[in-house]
């Protein structure tokens, strides 16, 4: 008989999805229609960045990409702008998986706020040299902020409620084996 066990991969995968559209659904809702000082969390950018570092192989970039370019659309930023800058900021983020699993939390959460500040910048950069209508730059600060603030909250929420762990060097032997 063929032993047939199921891959936690997938199901993971599959939630991660279903988070982010859970969450850009809640963008959408029109709760509050007056214009805040102030922006609110890329939860997104948070969830994505927290997954990747516990476990790279849930967050495939294909996945990543999708997602990231399906909230460009949906959200009416410009399409593919900060999905491309994101999408390296993640790559960068899962090259040095293995080296942030080892240290604290605040190295992860250093890196987490040097690659998202990179993206955020690049994608400023770009904006404002193609001469395209911005957000007043006080907005976008204060929304990296409170991005950067948001994430231990969503680390958390993957670590304790999700169960999604860094990951060991068997569970890499083991996902090697079956792979």
């Amino acid at each position: 008989m063929a032993d047939v066990s199921l891959n936690p991969k997938w199901g993971y995968r599959f939630l991660l999805l279903l988070l982010c559209a859970v969450i850009l659904f809640l963008n959408l809702l029109p709760i509050n229609t007056a214009p805040r000082a102030w922006g609110a969390p890329d939860l997104i950018a948070c969830l994505i960045f927290a997954w990747t570092l516990r476990r790279p192989s849930y967050a495939p970039t294909i996945l990543v990409a999708l997602i990231a370019f399906s909230a460009d659309m949906i959200l009416q930023r410009p399409p593919g702008l900060f999905a491309a800058a994101f999408l390296v900021a993640n790559e960068f983020l899962r090259s040095r998986a293995a080296d942030i699993s080892t240290g604290t939390f605040t190295v992860e959460w250093a890196y987490v706020a040097l690659a998202l500040t990179a993206a955020v910048l690049f994608e400023r950069v770009l904006l404002n040299i193609t001469l395209v209508d911005t957000n007043p730059l006080r907005l976008t600060l204060t929304q990296l902020v409170i991005t950067l603030l948001a994430y231990p909250a969503v680390a958390a929420f993957c670590h304790f409620a999700l169960k999604l762990r860094f990951q060991s060097p068997s569970d890499v032997r083991m996902e090697g084996a079956t792979q």
